[in-house]
């Protein structure tokens, strides 16, 4: 089984750096987590002290607020107590409509010995609760009800007794009209009793909720503390409810803990609930964990796709594709191995076509020893079959068919004494002659001795030299040989006319010669055998033409290439790497 095929994404390089990504993230996340949600909430649990502690404020300044207002209401009737010589008393009707119109709930008149000479609530029994604070609140009780009110007491002398005045408001929800937009809170006033606390009014927001004081509360408040700000969770009906309360301390002239406001808010009644510690640290775990993993993901892709393109490349080149590339991305280590992937692919490509040229030079090597061997065991018999022939067709008795004959065998034999000529010229080739040879005349030779032969297929020839100066060491009739080979092989290819273009050009530093014509070019499956010897695709061709171009070439430490060009056609590359004179080395390639 392929390696790829047995490989799963759990064991993939991209799943190892995200579990670790996930990994070296998971410490400092819980820490950021908890830090977070710790400030959070303390920044919240703060804010919400504070609102708290300025609603509690704002009750105490109603208190000072209706008390300032009844001292003031008092001190009219001080200034104008003739009313009190009426048996009974009754303050003029224009005092009890000011105290009605300044919405007032009870006025009460005592004389010097506390006997109750005038009240606006019938049957009505006071007892004054002093808060040095907020003033004084009074516990009435009238028709078997007790309420409390914040209210101010006057002394007042007049034809030589002393009375008693007080002017208050009910603790209610009128008194607590400046609090009507706080639907959300839960309001309570608590006073000491025998040592306890007892609660005197509970708004009636949420008046089903039992609100009852924490000793631990009362115990620090005592302590000196202010205000004490706690959160707790109750048990209304058949559900929990959370709350938010702040406890204000009210203190007597000696410092004494004589009152306590209670101002809370339960969590239902805000949408978006409390910002509680646990679920803040999971939100905040949760989302730093899943953006590690996406960062994770994202640079293990960025890593992981160039390596899988590199194994994609390795398992082409591996199946004969040495042309295939692989896309260089960056300037990291990555692109860097990518890069050399690209090297070695080319070095690969280079050292395969050298070693194709290596198998075919040892082959004709080889085939050049026994076709001289070969050679010389056929010509002996083919002399002596030449010779007789040419005995017996000088008699004169012979018919006319018979000298008919024996001249087609005259021809054979000096057919088959050309063709081995020709072999053994091929197989084994003069050593080259080499000096400075300019290619702009080898090719002008070329081009004049097949002039004729070109005007009759209607081929017109485009010569492009890019190196007017350069020269190179070759031997001038090999040159030759291979330019008119390569001519030739073009002309076979474009038999009903078209374009063959000649380049000189730079190549690497050495001289290169291009003949690309607008022929059917050599099919991709043909290409690699199109050199070795005795192959064609002519009817009558020999087989020997393109192997003789890299024979010679061989010969001159040179090479021979093919390439397809971009109209389809055929392009041979005749490249010279030995004695280059007058080369630009810096042109760049063709």
């Amino acid at each position: 089984m392929h390696l790829s095929q047995r490989t799963r994404w759990y064991t993939s390089i991209q799943a190892k750096m995200i579990l670790f990504s996930l990994i070296i993230s998971l410490f400092p996340m819980l820490i950021i987590a908890e830090m977070t949600a710790s400030s959070v909430t303390s920044k919240f649990d703060s804010n919400i002290e504070a609102w708290l502690a300025e609603t509690s404020g704002m009750l105490l300044n109603g208190i000072d607020e209706a008390q300032r207002e009844a001292n003031a209401a008092i001190g009219f009737l001080v200034a104008h107590p003739e009313w009190l010589d009426q048996q009974p008393v009754q303050p003029p009707p224009s005092i009890t409509q000011l105290i009605s119109g300044f919405g007032y709930d009870l006025l009460v008149v005592y004389d010097d010995a506390h006997h109750l000479l005038y009240s606006t609530v019938e049957g009505n029994a006071m007892t004054e609760i002093y808060l040095d604070a907020v003033g004084s609140l009074y516990q009435v009780t009238f028709n078997g009800k007790t309420v409390w009110m914040a209210a101010s007491s006057q002394q007042m002398e007049y034809h030589g007794r002393h009375y008693q005045i007080i002017l208050g408001d009910w603790l209610d929800e009128h008194f607590m009209s400046t609090l009507q937009s706080l639907t959300l809170l839960d309001v309570g006033f608590f006073y000491e009793s025998d040592k306890q606390f007892r609660r005197i009014y509970t708004s009636h927001a949420h008046s089903d909720h039992p609100v009852e004081l924490d000793p631990d509360v009362v115990r620090q408040l005592q302590n000196g503390a202010p205000t004490v700000f706690v959160s707790a969770t109750y048990v209304t009906g058949d559900q929990d409810e959370e709350y938010r309360q702040i406890y204000r301390a009210l203190r007597d002239s000696q410092g004494h803990l004589t009152g306590i406001i209670y101002c809370g808010l339960r969590a239902r009644e805000i949408p978006t609930q409390w910002i509680r510690h646990s679920d803040l640290f999971l939100s905040i775990f949760l989302t730093g964990m899943l953006l590690s993993m996406l960062a994770g993901l994202v640079v293990s892709r960025r890593f992981s796709q160039p390596l899988r393109a590199l194994a994609h490349g390795v398992r082409r080149i591996a199946s004969g594709e040495y042309d295939h590339r692989v896309r260089v991305q960056g300037v990291d280590e990555v692109a860097e191995l990518a890069e050399a992937f690209n090297q070695m692919v080319a070095k690969l490509q280079e050292m395969r076509a050298l070693e194709q040229q290596l198998r075919r030079h040892d082959r004709l090597s080889a085939l050049g020893e026994v076709a001289v061997g070969i050679a010389h065991e056929v010509r002996n018999p083919l002399g002596s079959i030449l010779t007789s022939a040419e005995l017996v067709m000088r008699r004169t008795q012979l018919s006319a068919t018979d000298a008919k004959l024996l001249g087609y065998v005259v021809d054979e034999v000096r057919r088959i004494d050309a063709m081995i000529n020709e072999f053994l010229v091929f197989a084994r080739p003069r050593a080259p002659i080499l000096a400075p040879v300019d290619p702009a005349m080898a090719i002008e030779r070329v081009c004049t001795f097949c002039a004729p032969e070109l005007a009759r297929h209607g081929i017109r020839v485009h010569v492009q030299n890019d190196l007017p100066e350069a020269r190179i060491q070759a031997d001038a009739d090999h040159l030759h040989q291979v330019c008119l080979n390569l001519m030739l092989n073009a002309i076979d290819a474009m038999a009903a006319g078209g374009d063959l273009t000649i380049r000189i050009f730079s190549h690497l530093g050495t001289v290169a010669i291009a003949f690309a014509d607008t022929g059917p070019g050599v099919p991709p499956e043909l290409q690699e055998r199109i050199f070795n010897p005795f192959f064609t695709t002519k009817p009558h061709g020999s087989g020997l033409g393109l192997a003789k171009v890299f024979a010679i070439m061989a010969s001159h430490h040179g090479r021979v290439e093919y390439q397809s060009t971009a109209g389809g056609g055929a392009e041979f590359i005749l490249i010279f790497l030995c004695g280059l004179e007058g080369t630009d080395a810096n042109n760049p390639a063709g």
